[in-house]
């Protein structure tokens, strides 16, 4: 995607690569087997990956990273009217483990592969 940054703003395009990038996260909690990854460690991932597996916050960056996490659901509730739980991030990601993989998902959004 480095090569093709404005493809983000297609919302198929956001979509199937922030579900990847949710694997991602997952898959990396797992192999190390340093916790269960929930939300927020899927947050942590996303700023800095190396975080995902500070579930004991001994690193500052991932507790400011949570605080950030949480004050962004607590605006847009307040923006959007939407009543998102903010309790939602301490849950554990649920089957990411059936993703499909990233070509069946770009072939399925019927997006085009970028080519570098």
């Amino acid at each position: 995607m480095r090569s093709t940054p404005d493809a983000l703003y297609n919302p198929k395009w956001s979509f199937v690569i922030a579900t990847f990038l949710v694997w991602q996260a997952c898959n990396d909690v797992r192999q190390r087997g340093s916790g269960e990854a929930d939300w927020a460690a899927v947050r942590r991932w996303w700023g800095y990956p190396s975080k995902v597996h500070d579930f004991g916050y001994e690193d500052p960056w991932s507790e400011q990273n949570t605080i950030k996490f949480e004050t962004g659901i607590d605006k847009c509730n307040e923006s959007f009217g939407t009543s998102i739980d903010p309790d939602f991030i301490w849950r554990r990601v649920d089957g990411w483990e059936n993703y499909p993989g990233i070509e069946i998902m770009i072939k399925s959004f019927g997006l085009s592969p970028v080519v570098s």
